[in-house]
């Protein structure tokens, strides 16, 4: 029984990390169109925040820990609103987790939007 819990343990830590990790990519693809549709380089972004071109990239590439304020200010910075939705995880729902985001939105969620 105690080989099963172990692998359980495991089972739900590589799911957090996973979750993590696709949170992360899907954040860096989003502001990376959204400087391609407003047509910003790396640099010009860089400019407008007050940073260096390398820590846009750092927080692009997904290797710089990437805060609620930054993105904030990202999106400020191309005229855009970040928004938040979660919507239920089906697996989770089934298992009884207690994380229950309830009956919102379902699909992709959006990151941002044209102010």
């Amino acid at each position: 029984m105690m080989a099963d819990d172990f692998l359980l343990r495991q089972d739900e830590e590589f799911d957090r990390l996973l979750r993590q990790e696709e949170l992360i990519l899907q954040v860096t693809e989003t502001l990376t169109q959204a400087l391609d549709e407003a047509g910003v380089t790396k640099a010009e972004l860089a400019r407008r925040l007050g940073k260096s071109p390398g820590f846009v990239s750092q927080v692009l590439g997904g290797g710089r820990n990437l805060t609620l304020r930054t993105l904030s200010d990202i999106a400020a910075a191309l005229a855009l609103r970040p928004t938040l939705n979660l919507s239920c995880d089906e697996e989770s729902f089934v298992t009884g987790s207690p994380v229950d985001a309830g009956s919102g939105s379902s699909g992709i969620p959006a990151v941002a939007e044209r102010i």
